[in-house]
């Protein structure tokens, strides 16, 4: 799991929520969508985080592997790097990858999570990370799950056994 930034953890939860959203807007804008075919063919896509934007692998040789507070220049660099494959098993990782990988290419539905969970599932986003006044949230993947016209969030916790 990805730890609390530490440059946030003093905002009210309130304030890390929209800068969650600000940032997921920011990844929806022209300016990040021109690049969306190409971040695509390379396996990688854009999670938004309280503290900004990161490019991040779906690719089963380098899950979850990525550069974490990324700019619009940085797009194009990133896109000549080659991520190096991580140096222990993580099942959990390449599960959590395999599932984003899934939804990316269906417009954020999980179709293969429906009947285990019930309804329509569309994938929100991963590791996500939040303060409290006493706690951390932290979410290995959030998803909303549609079931009879009623919306219910998701937080998805993927662990290894072995």
């Amino acid at each position: 799991m990805t730890p609390v930034d530490q440059t946030h953890t003093d905002l009210p939860l309130s304030e890390q929520l929209q800068k969650l959203v600000n940032n997921a807007e920011r990844i929806q804008s022209e300016q990040f969508q021109v690049f969306k075919d190409e971040l695509s063919r390379k396996l990688l896509w854009l999670r938004p985080s309280v503290n900004g934007i990161s490019a991040i692998s779906c690719c089963e040789d380098t899950p979850q592997l990525g550069f974490s507070n990324i700019s619009i220049c940085d797009l194009k660099e990133i896109m000549e790097k080659r991520l190096s494959p991580p140096k222990r098993e993580t099942p959990e990782k390449r599960l959590q990858s395999w599932l984003i990988q899934h939804a990316l290419k269906s417009n954020g539905r999980l179709e293969l999570l429906d009947k285990i969970l019930g309804g329509e599932c569309w994938f929100v986003s991963d590791e996500i990370a939040l303060k409290t006044a006493s706690d951390k949230v932290v979410a290995d993947m959030l998803l909303v799950c549609v079931n009879s016209g009623l919306a219910s969030l998701v937080n998805v916790e993927l662990s290894s056994l072995w």
